[in-house]
């Protein structure tokens, strides 16, 4: 006969129940309050000028624009989209009234793609047993400070969250052969449409990961050996021909767009400045050839350095507006740059990979110096040229700022809890190793090279990391960790009451 648990697994279990239902109860709290009350960032800004506008940008995603011009008309009343043409990152957003219906159905959305990814991770058999146990992980994943906030975000961050985790899920589905084939082909190529139009850079990263997936399962090794048996390439192979005929179509698109809405800077001129020039003209001023510190004034190379909205200002405001000197300007700086600084910049973009990796630890290590910084310093605006933490705390908390504290105490104390408890338990550490076959490594192959990927594009272009840039990662990170907790409490459990 099964025996009642021992008083400190009884007291052990009410103290997790307190605390799940406190981190649930201020989760809840965060996305209520934050309905209507819009984080003002800047992409935000951009995203509604361009739905106002109707016009496409083929370097930001062309169907942002197009969901919020439908949600305009979704929600019953005046248009909201003519009062936002002036929006500025200062204002305090009371005025974004309707967007509410946009945030809404991203929630929706959220839920509908863990529903479905969690739904995968049963069948290929990475979820912990009991429909309980599904609940709880997806109150968890939906409920996270970071995830919750960019689903009530005016951004494309959120959605294409959401899209990514359903994407790899249908990965993982075909290759295990797990899920039925021919609704798992229309998710995969539905999601694969819908993120890379979200994110372009998504087009890369989801070609690279098919291939590449392909390739470490094909490749000769002794794992593979026992492991293709199971699970045979092909199955790789068949996943990554409708990706890439996925990317040729959009590439072959976004020609077309490109010529028809004639960006002011050329892709190549925009991923040079920002990867490059930014953050080095000042460092690099007193060293650069005398007819460029003639037409670049040590004051402009701090204003520039400064952040990359006014980086791109300061350039404009050099060249009078001349796009043409501009592109010249930029080539120019970033030859001196390379020259000079070249090894250090490929060292940051491999530190800024591995940090975009582990977005997590890198988010809550940077917190603490981020919430106790002053937006009102200099210090303020430089630690965030490299790191957004303190800028991306000031957005998450920017409306309801006690709401957003307790939410994100809660929720790093929850995902710590979590991790810790998996680090202490051999059980549950045995039980995850027991769990993972053939099958399971298949599924996550995908998943660990997207992270990798997605990470490395996002380090090449952009010499910032952020959050934002990691939320695949972080989201899936925690996937795996609040697993291997569960089955850690059940073990620790089981364990003592025999």
């Amino acid at each position: 006969m099964p025996h009642d648990p021992p008083k400190p697994w009884r007291r052990l279990g009410v103290l997790l129940f307190a605390v799940l239902a406190a981190y649930a109860v201020a989760g809840f709290a965060y996305g209520t309050l934050n309905i209507g009350d819009v984080p003002p960032y800047g992409d935000t800004r951009l995203n509604l000028r361009l739905a106002r506008n109707g016009r496409t940008d083929p370097f930001r995603g062309i169907l942002y624009p197009k969901v919020i011009r439908m949600a305009d008309g979704w929600h019953g009343g005046e248009s909201f989209l003519p009062a936002y043409g002036d929006w500025e990152e200062s204002d305090t957003g009371e005025h974004l009234e309707g967007l509410w219906v946009l945030q809404v159905v991203q929630v929706l959305v959220g839920v509908a793609s863990l529903g479905w990814f969690l739904w995968v991770a049963g069948r290929v058999g990475l979820l912990p047993r009991g429909r309980l146990a599904a609940w709880l992980l997806g109150a968890l994943l939906l409920l996270d400070p970071m995830v919750l906030h960019y689903l009530v975000a005016i951004m494309t961050d959120g959605p294409a969250l959401a899209m990514s985790l359903v994407f790899l899920a249908a990965c993982a589905g075909l290759v295990t052969r797990r899920t039925p084939a021919v609704p798992t082909w229309i998710v995969l190529v539905l999601s694969q449409v819908a993120l890379i139009t979200l994110r372009v850079e998504k087009n890369w990263v989801v070609l690279g990961t098919v291939v590449a997936s392909f390739a470490l399962w094909a490749l000769p090794s002794r794992f593979a050996e026992g492991a293709r048996a199971a699970v045979p390439p092909r199955r790789f192979a068949a996943v990554a021909g409708v990706c890439l005929v996925g990317f040729v179509a959009f590439v072959v698109g976004s020609k077309s767009l490109e010529e028809d809405s004639k960006p002011r800077w050329p892709l190549a001129t925009q991923l040079l400045h920002q990867r490059v020039v930014f953050r080095n003209i000042e460092r690099l001023y007193d060293e650069l050839p005398e007819d460029l510190r003639a037409r670049i004034s040590r004051e402009d190379a701090h204003e520039h350095d400064v952040g990359i909205s006014e980086a791109r200002r300061t350039l404009r405001r050099i060249t009078r507006e001349d796009d043409a000197a501009v592109v010249a300007l930029v080539d120019e700086l970033s030859a001196e740059a390379l020259r000079r600084r070249g090894g250090w910049i490929l060292l940051d973009v491999v530190r800024d990979t591995i940090e975009n990796v582990f977005a997590t630890f890198s988010f809550y290590g940077h917190l603490p110096g981020a919430v106790l910084s002053d937006p009102q310093t200099e210090n303020w605006i430089h630690d965030w040229r490299t790191d957004n933490t303190a800028k991306i705390y000031a957005r998450y908390a920017f409306h309801h700022p006690r709401a957003a504290a307790v939410h994100l105490i809660l929720g790093a104390s929850v995902t710590l809890g979590a991790l810790l408890l998996v680090l202490v338990s051999r059980r549950g550490r045995r039980a995850e190793a027991d769990r993972w076959g053939p099958a399971q490594w298949a599924a996550v192959t995908p998943a660990a090279v997207f992270v990798i990927l997605n990470a490395g594009v996002f380090a090449a272009t952009q010499d910032l990391t952020q959050i934002r840039y990691g939320i695949v990662a972080h989201a899936l990170f925690l996937f795996l960790v609040y697993s291997a907790a569960i089955r850690s409490v059940r073990g620790a459990a089981a364990d003592g009451s025999t």
